[in-house]
């Protein structure tokens, strides 16, 4: 079953080994609570920062919180990518 899993979420014609099969419900597991932890956190922050006034620094918070964001929610999606 886990094969077929992990069968279903490869991109293209490139297989996904022994390690991508069982480690992906590993990632999906702990990146699910990484993320809700950064949207907390970022959320407030972010809020914050938009409620400054913008300068350099509020603007560079922005943009560390969204790389964040995208580091702790985004792809990859399948181990071993």
């Amino acid at each position: 079953m886990l094969v077929g899993i992990g069968a279903c979420s490869t991109q293209g014609d490139e297989p996904i080994g022994a390690a991508g099969v069982v480690g992906t419900p590993l990632l999906i597991a702990f990146k699910i609570p990484a993320c809700v932890v950064t949207l907390g956190a970022a959320a407030p922050a972010a809020g914050a920062a938009t409620l400054a006034s913008q300068n350099d620094r509020e603007r560079t918070l922005q943009r560390a919180l969204e790389d964040g964001i995208r580091n702790n929610c985004g792809p990859p999606y399948v181990a071993g990518r």
